[in-house]
């Protein structure tokens, strides 16, 4: 494990509009959230209170869609050394662009290291600030939060939880990245009613869950959770074959791309759907019963992964190649700003 360095100097770019928030201006009637998916942290809290003013109808917004990387892994490691087979988010940005789309990370940032190493945990790599620019300068990507620390915000004191996400900001806008204020993604998924309404929704747009599915524009109010879909690998999905029952992925099996090319095929105006996938790999690797994989097969329910938080390149490649034409690919604040969720002038 890399040892954290004193963090560079602070890219020039122009500064962020004030981080507090107005309720978004909405010409439909405003429903209640879905429920909360099993997984999630969630504790029943006070309902805002804040009054939202009702105008004139506003344009259609075309369909938007993120593709999220969680807490912007640069690829995959053995010992803090990057393995053969794991792609880095240079080349899946590169794999993006070709197809004219970008992408974001969500950033924990005491993983971020300031100098020209990167910091590891366990087998994850993660990237570094330079690594971070290049991918905004070079291809357009955007970052938003994951937290100072990735810690369970359930479990902070007021103060903690206001530092852990608001106070994630300031090194964020230091580096450049002054739209981060789109997204706050609560560390694996903890998050409650009375955290997201008294200090998340204060500073960021929109907090981050697993509910999956589709964001849609009329269901967008107070207090601002938004819906990520969390797109994971693991066992097979073939009864009898060695790879339906492995020993790292606690019984979780690959999840299908036809899901998610059915999902992003749909798609439509007034939409925003968010994939998230963490680390892509390809081919089939045998470095230890911990970092192995297999994608080779046509048939996708042979594909499978030793971690959960890998998944196959190919099937990445054909939920993104369903895409419509129309559909626009945005960072959070970018569907926020167009959406009325906006920090103040």
């Amino acid at each position: 494990m890399n040892t954290q360095q004193p963090r560079e100097a602070a890219i020039q770019r122009s500064p962020r509009p004030r981080r507090s928030l107005r309720l978004a201006l909405l010409a439909v009637s405003l429903t209640a959230l879905a429920p909360i998916t099993a997984g999630a942290t969630f504790v029943e809290g006070p309902a805002a209170q804040a009054p939202v003013s009702m105008t004139t109808a506003q344009p259609a917004t075309p369909g938007y869609l993120t593709i999220q990387f969680g807490r912007a892994m640069w690829t995959v490691a053995n010992g803090c050394t990057a393995i053969p087979g794991a792609l880095t988010l240079a080349q899946i940005a590169q794999d993006l662009q070709a197809r004219g789309m970008t992408a974001i990370g969500t950033v924990v940032v005491d993983r971020v290291d300031s100098g020209t190493k990167r910091y590891c945990q366990g087998d994850d790599m993660y990237a570094n600030w330079a690594d971070l620019a290049s991918l905004n300068t070079t291809y357009g990507w955007q970052f938003v939060s994951d937290g100072l620390t990735h810690g369970d915000m359930t479990t902070m004191t007021p103060a903690q939880q206001q530092q852990e996400s608001c106070g994630s900001l300031t090194p964020l806008e230091s580096h450049g990245f002054n739209s981060a204020w789109g997204l706050f993604a609560y560390g694996d998924n903890h998050f409650t009613n009375q955290i997201q309404t008294n200090v998340v929704s204060t500073c960021f747009a929109y907090g981050r869950t697993y509910r999956g599915g589709v964001n849609m524009r009329a269901n967008m109010h107070a207090p601002w959770f938004q819906n990520t879909n969390s797109i994971t690998g693991g066992e097979c999905n073939v009864v009898g074959q060695a790879c339906y029952k492995l020993s790292t992925t606690n019984g979780k099996h690959y999840e299908s791309p036809l899901t998610f090319e059915k999902l992003v095929a749909g798609e439509g105006t007034n939409q925003w759907i968010d994939l998230q996938f963490y680390r892509l790999v390809t081919g089939s690797g045998d470095i230890s019963p911990e970092l192995s994989w297999n994608c080779t097969s046509s048939n996708w329910q042979l594909h499978w992964t030793s971690s959960t938080e890998m998944y196959c390149q190919n099937d990445f490649d054909a939920i993104m190649s369903d895409v419509p034409a129309g559909v626009v690919t945005a960072d959070p604040a970018t569907v926020a700003t167009a959406w009325g969720r906006t920090p103040p002038s």
